[in-house]
């Protein structure tokens, strides 16, 4: 069912997606969404818009006992290895130091060369430590606490979503769901003021992406 009454436009039913992604690829400058829960390719989606210059942010939960959200945050936040020390040139030193004794003890006891090995080895693992990142700015929400159901898509600056479609493939193409498009600037610039009520709100349980990074790698 579609009903169209000035900027605004109802759609109730099964495959909203059809009107929520065309208007979402669509975005050119700004894609902030809400949505508790995300399947992967829309992770991937929301990834390729911030590498093209849009300004993406999420707020999500980190609802992982849900398997495709947890793969969408997998996707969202990046492992990386950093420097254990972080002076490198006194990593470096270290390492140069052990490898002359162990060069030295080894031309005496070949035995020791198994040992260096192994030592010089442990010590590189933990010369690095682990470290995540997202890859567009999000903000995860603990779904224990004040739980937030709300969805919102707001596009560039003049359309704004909201209903109950979240970011996934049952969201937007299998449940009956409602979608709001509102094509008024003054009403997305309200959504974005709830927007910024929602990420900042001093209630909320806020979890960090390194949090969440430990638990889903």
């Amino acid at each position: 069912m579609l009903v169209r009454k000035g900027n605004v436009e109802i759609s109730v039913g099964k495959a909203v997606g059809h009107i929520i992604e065309d208007i979402l690829i669509s975005s050119k400058k700004r894609l902030w969404v809400v949505s508790p829960w995300l399947s992967p390719k829309y992770a991937e989606f929301l990834i390729k818009k911030k590498e093209s210059g849009v300004d993406v942010k999420l707020i999500t939960t980190n609802d992982i006992d849900n398997v495709a959200h947890k793969d969408s945050l997998k996707i969202l936040i990046e492992r990386k290895n950093e420097p254990f020390i972080e002076n490198q040139r006194l990593a470096i030193l270290i390492s140069l130091i052990i490898l002359v004794i162990g060069i030295l003890t080894a031309l005496k006891y070949i035995g020791f060369i198994l040992i260096f090995i192994g030592f010089a080895l442990l010590l590189a693992s933990l010369l690095k430590k682990e470290k995540f990142e997202a890859k567009i700015p999000i903000t995860i929400l603990d779904k224990s606490s004040d739980f937030t159901h709300s969805k919102i898509y707001i596009i560039d600056n003049n359309v704004g979503i909201v209903g109950s479609a979240n970011l996934t493939d049952s969201g937007f193409w299998k449940n009956i769901e409602t979608a709001v498009v509102m094509k008024d600037k003054k009403l997305v610039e309200e959504l974005e003021r709830i927007y910024k009520l929602l990420e900042e709100h001093p209630l909320k349980k806020m979890v960090s992406v390194e949090e969440i990074g430990k638990k889903i790698y």
